[in-house]
């Protein structure tokens, strides 16, 4: 093989190289994103049965719906792509959620509240970080679903958030 041949097989697998990259940054990014939205319907559960504000409750109800929906969506294209779906989400964050559990009131609300802000500030960069990097269409298409409802759940918890903290927010 002469010089030419040398330097064309090089840029071939450095080609292959990125595409490799790309995918398993895709990868990562749908094992990141389903653990995130596990980890938010778990917060969206225990707010569920421990809160007594009628607007934590509803927001709770709203996180557990839409992310059981793009959890769904998520799981099926992961399938799609043969990429095991992770069953759990992160120790620490598991040890939060047994923390929030156990308080109670407003004080519950408002960690809730702030979990769910920093969460979905976590997971909307993630997005973010991903659409202007995906070549998968398939996951490009995903995220470009799902970003303007993570905005949206981000807005409402800040809103509230902003309610608890000025005891705007009262239990019903």
């Amino acid at each position: 093989m002469g010089l030419h041949g040398c330097i064309q097989r090089a840029h071939v697998e450095a080609a292959a190289e990125v595409s490799s990259d790309d995918s398993i940054s895709e990868r990562d990014f749908m094992t990141k994103a389903a653990a995130a939205h596990l980890a938010d319907m778990e917060m969206a559960r225990v707010a569920k049965m421990h809160s007594k504000n009628g607007a934590v409750k509803s927001y709770a109800g709203l996180i557990l719906k839409e992310h059981q929906e793009s959890l769904q969506d998520l799981t099926k294209l992961m399938r799609q792509k043969n990429i095991a779906q992770p069953q759990t989400f992160d120790g620490d964050l598991k040890q939060d959620i047994d923390r929030l559990a156990s308080l109670s009131g407003s004080e519950f609300d408002r960690e809730f509240i702030n979990m769910m802000v920093a969460g979905h500030e976590k997971t909307l960069e993630l997005f973010r970080t991903v659409s202007f990097s995906a070549h998968d269409t398939d996951v490009q298409d995903y995220v470009d679903a799902t970003i303007p409802k993570l905005d949206t759940h981000l807005k409402k918890a800040q809103e509230l958030q902003s309610k608890l903290f000025s005891g705007r927010a009262q239990p019903d």
